[in-house]
């Protein structure tokens, strides 16, 4: 079509906080980037029409009717939040080596060996990047990051190849996550239209009164511990975040931002540990997970 992909320079150092304000605040090529996305993936949503078939009575959910694996529309990038600043852990978080690994590096391996992932969008500051040395078995790019966490997530949108359908979004603190759970997550994605990984609540849960004293139990039924990849199409998405914007709202998760346009999301069961480092406890527990 000759649309203009944008232009990874192009995304802006630190965003204001707002998806609307902060795009109509960038470079002219920039804007005809995103209106390249949005016209991409318009064309794909037309062509797709003869490849849709519809769940079952109630589902409300469409879903292709075949899928090859070489098929552009299962094609899915990744974006590794990495732009926090680590406050709660006192240093550099993604720095921490993890059995002689920086953090940040361990995590990108898990997409590069996944399967199902066809690029990573590394969403960090310059001095991050420098920890991802050596070679990459696809293609990897960098960008910065915003103020909120919904920010970087957009700015990572806006740098995602015009090819991909499907986006996974990962944060760059998770670095056990195995490369069979993000591929089982992308499966799920290209039959449900969105999915994320997490794991079922299985402690005992307490209700406490405003001076943390038990008042009574919380049935751990249908309750889920939230993890990623969060994975779903990329205009989905990217609605979602307009809303998020337009609605001046916070989210702190894809599922969340897709909760306010009114989609479900599907939940896959991980099966592994795959705690976020956020403590030197957590670095510990990694550590020793990985022996």
């Amino acid at each position: 079509m000759g649309i203009m992909s944008p232009r990874v320079a192009a995304v802006p150092p630190g965003a204001n906080g707002r998806w609307h304000s902060w795009l109509a605040g960038t470079q002219i090529d920039y804007a005809l980037g995103w209106l390249g996305i949005h016209l991409s993936h318009l064309w794909w949503a037309i062509d797709q029409r003869q490849e849709i078939g519809t769940s079952p009575a109630g589902a409300g959910i469409d879903t292709p009717r075949h899928m090859a694996a070489d098929d552009h529309s299962s094609r899915c990038s990744a974006i590794l939040v990495a732009a926090g600043s680590s406050l709660r852990m006192g240093s550099d978080k993604l720095a921490s080596p993890l059995a002689g690994v920086p953090v940040l590096r361990r995590t990108l391996e898990a997409f590069l060996a996944a399967e199902s992932i066809a690029e990573v969008v590394v969403v960090c500051p310059p001095e991050r990047w420098a920890l991802l040395v050596g070679e990459f078995s696809k293609p990897v790019k960098r960008v910065d990051g915003g103020k909120e966490r919904q920010d970087s997530v957009a700015a990572g949108l806006a740098a995602v190849s015009l090819e991909s359908r499907l986006v996974a979004v990962h944060d760059g603190a998770r670095p056990l996550v195995s490369p069979e759970d993000i591929d089982r997550c992308v499966a799920a994605a290209v039959e449900f239209r969105a999915a994320a990984l997490a794991r079922r609540v299985t402690e005992t849960l307490k209700r406490s009164d405003s001076v943390d004293f038990n008042k009574e139990g919380v049935s751990r039924e249908n309750l889920w511990f939230m993890e990623t990849p969060q994975v779903c199409e990329i205009p989905l998405l990217m609605d979602a975040y307009s809303e998020v914007a337009s609605r001046n709202l916070a989210v702190t998760d894809e599922v969340s931002a897709l909760e306010a346009v009114g989609v479900t999301v599907k939940f896959v069961e991980s099966t592994r540990p795959n705690l976020k480092i956020t403590t030197p406890a957590d670095l510990a527990l990694a550590e020793a997970l990985l022996k």
